[in-house]
């Protein structure tokens, strides 16, 4: 809604407008050297649906200057380097048992297709954020969105 966070100051973060299927879905603030997020701003529009796995994608505008600013799907065998110094990529997660790839923006917290599909980048990941605290604390925000939204709204006494 064009109000960036407050208290987050670092020149080396980037502002991606997390674009999918030429629309704008959620906005993530991205550090590029560490290849994480750290803060993500989305609406939280759910009907209680519990995760659906979409293939994964990256962000080209945090590689190119170029592009319409969609996120693509990653494309079996040869990456530029380009792609791997400044985001995640698959291989970091390939034959890991610690952790693995976990969504800043949940995509249980989103019900329409294309909003789902859109948190599959890896500019959304957060390693070990899916095992836990955190996929309890997901879980718990999903149940009470569905709660809030299948309950009818209360009329006051008028």
């Amino acid at each position: 809604m064009g109000t960036p966070p407050w208290g987050i100051i670092n020149d080396k973060l980037k502002k991606i407008c997390q674009r999918y299927a030429d629309k704008l879905h959620f906005v993530t603030l991205y550090d590029p050297q560490k290849r994480i997020p750290v803060y993500s701003a989305y609406s939280i529009k759910t009907e209680g649906e519990r995760r659906v796995d979409y293939s994964w994608m990256h962000e080209p505008q945090l590689a190119e200057v170029d592009g319409n600013g969609n996120m693509l799907l990653f494309l079996t065998g040869y990456l530029h380097m380009k792609f791997e110094d400044s985001q995640a990529v698959l291989d970091d997660y390939s034959d890991v048992v610690l952790y693995e790839r976990g969504h800043l923006n949940p995509d249980q917290h989103q019900s329409d297709p294309y909003d789902r599909a859109a948190t599959y980048t890896m500019t959304n990941v957060v390693p070990e954020i899916n095992i836990g605290p955190w996929r309890e604390h997901e879980e718990r925000i999903r149940v009470r969105l569905y709660n809030a939204f299948a309950s009818p709204p209360s009329s006051s006494p008028g």
